[in-house]
């Protein structure tokens, strides 16, 4: 399960199908079809560095 540091948020990782870069941070991609905005992993006005990107998605195993 992935929690967010205020524990306001929950996503488990199975039901995350993918995870692109966003304007402002990481999207994840749920299976349901929503996606879920992470501001914090990426500089707040150009989305997130490709070398973030690819840790993220290597810690997901995606």
């Amino acid at each position: 399960m992935i929690v967010n540091p205020l524990a306001t948020h929950r996503m488990l990782r199975e039901d995350i199908v993918g995870v692109t870069d966003g304007l402002h941070g990481a999207e994840f991609h749920r299976k349901d079809g929503f996606k879920i905005h992470a501001v914090a992993l990426g500089d707040a006005s150009a989305g997130i560095r490709s070398d973030r990107l690819v840790e993220v998605r290597k810690a997901l195993a995606l």
